[in-house]
């Protein structure tokens, strides 16, 4: 179990790097900073705020989301000509000049009405790929993230349940690439990891690489895989022994109580191209 427990370190660390690297220079989206030149709201609150009561009452969440859009689309434009990150004042590297490999989406993720951008930018340098989901608070006038990732196909569900896969897979199993696994806590309007768990992840060795490698299977392997899924999981979650393999049924069961009937939302990311940009509004 030594190559498992280095395994599951290693993995964690790489994880922590991406969180720690998961920021352009400059200040991090959730500061104030100097948003004059914004589009002005429909609200009455003047200079371009929104109150509360003109979100609440005069405002549909139709209505709002036009207003974040005119704002998504600043915010795309300045990211696009001027390399400034949504939310920062300082300029984002980019390692090239075809800045249109980056991508962006508008969606409600979170399923609370209001629609977030979502910006994966793959081509940034170094290991700090990142992607962020990213809101405008129109009633306080500031952007706020409600997450920070490695862009590598993540998954969003109507429960609220988001799955980031790792950037490198260095184990023993791709049937199941090693992800996290984070929670949309409303009150926080931001993805959590819930229970207190630093880290809720997941990873899998299968037969396959065995087979490949000419190593033998371990004893653990095959005293695990008694359904013969060629598969064992290890899950570091809330109620699991992240050092235990995991049959095939009982990684299902615990997907199955993770997402249940929850539906997979739609992320239609697009080419961070002007043309895209302009098509928002």
């Amino acid at each position: 179990m030594r190559r498992i427990r280095r395994f599951a370190a290693f993995a964690l660390i790489v994880t922590m790097v991406f969180v720690t690297l998961c920021s352009c220079s400059g200040k991090p989206a959730d500061k104030d900073v100097d948003n004059s030149d914004l589009p002005e709201t429909s609200g009455t609150g003047g200079s371009g705020t929104t109150e509360v009561s003109d979100i609440s009452v005069a405002g549909t969440a139709s209505t709002v989301n036009d207003e974040l859009r005119k704002i998504y689309q600043k915010a795309l434009t300045d990211l696009y000509e001027k390399k400034i990150w949504p939310g920062t004042e300082d300029e984002c590297d980019f390692p090239g000049e075809d800045i249109s490999e980056n991508e962006f989406a508008i969606v409600d993720v979170d399923g609370d009405g209001v629609e977030e951008l979502l910006i994966n930018w793959n081509k940034y340098s170094g290991m700090a790929y990142r992607s962020e989901i990213l809101e405008f608070d129109l009633m306080i006038r500031r952007w706020e993230t409600e997450g920070c990732y490695a862009p590598y196909g993540s998954e969003f569900y109507s429960n609220g349940v988001m799955f980031v896969p790792i950037s490198h897979n260095q184990g023993y199993g791709n049937r199941v690439y090693p992800y996290n696994f984070y929670f949309y806590d409303a009150s926080a309007d931001e993805y959590l990891e819930r229970n207190e768990k630093p880290y809720n992840f997941v990873y899998c060795y299968d037969k396959e690489y065995y087979d490949n490698s000419g190593d033998p299977l371990p004893d653990w392997f095959v005293e695990t895989d008694k359904e013969n899924a060629g598969v064992v999981y290890f899950i570091d979650a809330e109620g699991y022994d992240p050092e235990k393999p995991y049959s095939q049924s009982e990684y299902d069961e615990f997907l199955d109580n993770l997402v249940g009937n929850a539906s997979r939302i739609n992320v239609d990311f697009k080419a961070l191209t002007m043309d895209n940009i302009n098509g928002i509004i």
